[in-house]
């Protein structure tokens, strides 16, 4: 191979993949982001994803976590974390639904999987390239830097 003249010794290391890299974190994580909210024991973390649902929240096993982060650019001190792909994670969702004497309010689409067929109501979808929503007017939120929970 020719040589360009160029160190790759003078491109900095990011600490942060040298810190996962260390611990071993490897590919067999989630990571989850969100606000850390109080817990019922010191054995839980419990991560509120959206700070305008603090109904929803995920809780997660202390020893499964593998390493956290200060979230970049969060306003509201978001944290992200690394979690074991196999830890029994908690998630509690709180769905709100009106009394109804006939069909749903609101655009409705299909959605079909395998056999399963069912009519949902349409959402707007927020996006964010690293950042917690928290945004009102999301009803989902969607983030190129966390792995949805379902």
């Amino acid at each position: 191979m020719a040589s360009t003249g160029y160190s790759h010794s003078k491109i900095p290391v990011n600490p942060l993949v040298a810190t996962l890299i260390e611990k071993d974190v490897g590919n067999n994580v989630r990571i989850i982001r969100g606000f850390v909210g109080p817990s019922d024991d010191d054995a839980t973390v419990v991560i509120y994803q959206r700070l305008d649902r603090l109904s929803d929240k995920v809780e997660i096993p202390e020893a499964d976590i593998l390493h956290h982060a200060e979230a970049p650019h969060s306003p509201f001190g978001g944290v992200i974390l690394w979690v074991k792909k196999d830890a029994e994670v908690l998630i509690n969702r709180v769905e709100e639904s009106e009394p109804s004497n006939g069909p749903l309010k609101g655009e409705m689409r299909e959605s079909r999987k395998g056999r399963l067929r069912m009519h949902v109501r349409e959402r707007d979808v927020c996006t964010s390239n690293c950042e917690p929503c928290y945004s009102p007017p999301c009803d989902v939120c969607t983030s190129s830097c966390w792995v949805p929970l379902r």
